[in-house]
């Protein structure tokens, strides 16, 4: 792996912030990304809601609305360039709320949600707060429907020497060590996951696995569907 990458996969560190890591939507689409716009097919020409939590410069929640879809991004950063020109001067159906997701109100979700996304944003929330945040999008998502979500992995890079590493879920709340701070530019407290932590976020909210895995990198991704 060459000096100037972030990762196996030849990513570089695009920040964002500085604080909440790199952007990694605008450099490759990975398989929960594929999954999910798979899906989002199924939703094409019906104005079917998706929503992005924690979508970044919004690559992906545009890709959802170029398939056809109603997409609703959500974060804290300001709006990109390039949502608010497809938003401004196109025909997409595209919304984006700037704002922290802890704070999220139901008046600000719409009212029936087919497809929920979140990539590389769940770890960044305490457990408590991800059950919360988790739970007001399963109100509003019909049963059969899904929700795409990735969480960094306590057992990958991230990992390393994280003061957390044994901490209960509930509790599990720290920066990374310095040295991962400082290549992934991630400064913030998060609650890392494996895949059995996903699994039982996600199924104490009524949503049933259908599959979950780690990543190469380490990451761990899920695909989930909404219980009747």
């Amino acid at each position: 792996m060459s000096e100037s990458n972030l990762n196996l996969y030849g990513d570089r560190l695009v920040s964002t912030t500085g604080v909440y890591g790199a952007d990694i939507a605008a450099q490759r689409i990975d398989e929960l990304d594929k999954e999910a716009l798979i899906q989002a097919l199924s939703l094409q020409n019906t104005r079917g809601a998706c929503v992005d939590l924690g979508c970044g410069p919004g690559c992906q929640g545009t890709r959802f609305a170029m398939l056809g879809a109603a997409a609703y991004l959500y974060d804290l950063l300001p709006e990109s360039s390039m949502v608010r020109y497809l938003r401004e001067n196109t025909s997409l159906c595209l919304s984006y709320r700037q704002g922290d997701l802890k704070l999220l109100e139901d008046r600000d979700l719409p009212d029936r949600i087919q497809l929920a996304f979140s990539q590389r944003f769940i770890h960044y929330l305490k457990y408590g707060e991800a059950q919360l945040l988790i739970r007001a999008i399963a109100e509003r998502m019909q049963p059969e429907t899904f929700f795409y979500i990735s969480a960094s992995g306590l057992n990958g890079e991230l990992g390393r020497d994280y003061p957390g590493l044994t901490t209960e879920l509930i509790r599990r709340f720290s920066c990374l060590s310095s040295s991962m701070q400082a290549k992934h530019a991630i400064r913030e407290p998060v609650c890392l996951y494996t895949e059995s932590d996903l699994t039982e976020l996600m199924g104490a909210n009524k949503f049933r696995k259908c599959q979950v895995w780690t990543s190469r990198f380490g990451s761990v991704k899920g695909v989930f569907q909404k219980s009747s």
